[in-house]
């Protein structure tokens, strides 16, 4: 019941939603805000790259995950469940969760726009890589998406689970789903890039083993300006080891195939299975 009133509920307020959207792009411009959106699946590189994005720029302002935030304080679960429970993430993907997460959106850029005096404004929405073209839509931003292996993202989506001590090692379904998971992801986004030729596509292996030369570009293509002083923060970035597990900085080029020494050749292939349906094309064999 709570979920089919939230739907009407979301049917019936979206021209009031479409017009504030509209104001909120317009405050963007009369305050000559740029806006920048970071999207990708977890695990995917996206914190880094908001990070990279912003070096040294003291007019920039970076936010990480404002809507999951949001969205926990409306999650409807009960018994104390946190943010990263499965119970809220089936929650939060629910197709009928899309407008809310744009709105949230729309919402946080608009408290931003306000009180913030800073020219760039640069968001990592990490939940919401099923709506990347209605976020872009309703907030006029420009679009930097990250792509992962998905061997890679899940053997990091394994790390993260083994930060609990308690935790199992998941069975091949679970491999098979995290490979179905990034599959449907990227098909979605490769359908949307095409008809979105100003938004930017990374690959995380690339800005890895090139992260100068790979983000120089992309700073070029976004209009972003670029310095010696940008390039040298960034060396030290990728070249600078730390134990910090949700930290940025890294060896960035040991990261490309790590996956390789801790996945197994069944793990390997339930993901291949997951994924290889969508026929992305973006690895070989996936």
């Amino acid at each position: 019941m709570r979920k089919s009133a939230a739907h009407l509920l979301a049917v019936l307020t979206f021209p009031v939603r479409n017009r504030f959207s509209a104001s909120v792009r317009r405050i963007l411009g009369l305050r000559n805000i740029r806006l920048l959106l970071v999207f990708g699946l977890s695990r995917s590189g996206t914190t880094f790259l908001a990070e990279a994005l912003t070096l040294e720029n003291e007019e920039a302002v970076k936010l990480h995950e404002p809507v999951k935030k949001l969205l926990r304080l409306s999650y409807p679960g009960t018994g104390g469940r946190s943010a990263d429970d499965d119970a809220f993430w089936s929650w939060v993907f629910e197709s009928e969760r899309i407008p809310w997460k744009v709105h949230l959106l729309v919402c946080t850029i608009a408290v931003e726009a306000f009180r913030a005096s800073n020219r760039l404004l640069c968001i990592k929405p990490i939940s919401m890589s099923d709506c990347v073209a209605e976020a872009a839509a309703a907030t006029g931003g420009s679009v930097v998406f990250i792509s992962r292996h998905p061997c890679g993202r899940s053997d990091s989506l394994m790390r993260q689970r083994g930060l609990d001590p308690n935790a199992p090692r998941p069975d091949a379904g679970a491999f098979e789903e995290m490979g179905r998971e990034w599959g449907g992801a990227h098909e979605s986004f490769k359908r949307a890039f095409a008809d979105y030729p100003d938004w930017v596509w990374l690959k995380f292996e690339d800005l890895c083993a090139e992260p100068v030369s790979v983000l120089q570009a992309a700073y070029e293509r976004l209009g972003l300006t670029w310095s010696a002083r940008v390039a040298s923060e960034l060396t030290q970035m990728t070249t600078t080891e730390s134990s910090e597990f949700y930290g940025t900085l890294r060896n960035s080029r040991a990261q490309i195939d790590k996956w390789k020494n801790s996945l197994t050749e069944e793990e390997v292939e339930a993901i291949r299975t997951g994924a290889r349906r969508y026929a992305t094309g973006l690895y070989d064999g996936f």
